[in-house]
């Protein structure tokens, strides 16, 4: 069960393929542009503007970290229509049933990653561990620096920094359950196959370079376990 859940990326991605081929999906495809439409109050009633294609492309760049996060950007495109047009109105009406529809496609996934919650509390067992850290090898340099502005954000505790050393050291062992399972399922979606699985006999630590335009600290790491 929480395998499937992990996969919750694909399924938003779902979610937004079916709201995109709605009959009036076009409405909030993109950023509205207030400037041509000449609503010049509308970045005075709306301070959080957001649109599907926006909603995709942070799904593609992976800035969501769980699924409700994605929702709820999808829930602010709705809500923001339905603040700026009046109450009754064809864009609120539309907004509604929208609202409706994303709800309903949207609940399987809430649940799925609602008992996806309860296996992060679970601590990783040593194989995990290992083969998370063998993972790491697979991922590109751009989604090393990610990882690590991830780690940094949810365990600082577990990257050590070299003083006299260009490099920052991934202590696997020290993450956290919750966090783990965080950035396990990065790594994993991250693999060129997206299997998930370490191949051959790597070693279970390595040192790379990480590229410095990919990530606020100095990346270079290593993995430990």
């Amino acid at each position: 069960m929480a395998k499937a859940a992990a996969g919750w990326p694909k399924a938003m991605a779902s979610v937004l393929d079916f709201l995109d081929k709605q009959q009036e999906s076009y409405i909030f495809a993109e950023p509205v542009d207030w400037k041509g439409m000449g609503l010049f109050d509308y970045p005075q009633i709306i301070k959080h503007p957001m649109d599907l294609g926006t909603v995709r492309q942070k799904l593609n760049n992976k800035e969501y970290r769980t699924a409700s996060e994605c929702a709820e950007d999808i829930r602010l495109v709705w809500r923001n229509c339905m603040t700026y047009n009046q109450d009754g109105s064809d864009f609120y009406k539309i907004a509604e049933r929208f609202s409706k529809k994303f709800e309903t496609k949207f609940a399987p996934v809430a649940k799925a990653e609602a008992r996806e919650s309860v296996e992060d509390e679970r601590p990783p067992t040593t194989d995990e561990r290992i083969v998370f850290s063998h993972n790491l090898f697979n991922i590109r340099m751009q989604e090393l620096g990610q990882l690590i502005q991830k780690l940094d954000g949810l365990c600082p505790e577990c990257l050590e920094k070299k003083p006299d050393e260009d490099e920052i050291e991934i202590n696997v062992d020290a993450i956290d359950a919750a966090t783990f399972r965080n950035v396990d399922r990065f790594v994993k979606d991250c693999l060129p196959d997206a299997s998930g699985k370490a191949g051959g006999n790597a070693p279970s630590t390595k040192k790379r370079k990480a590229n410095a335009a990919s990530s606020a600290k100095p990346a270079p790491k290593k993995a430990k376990h």
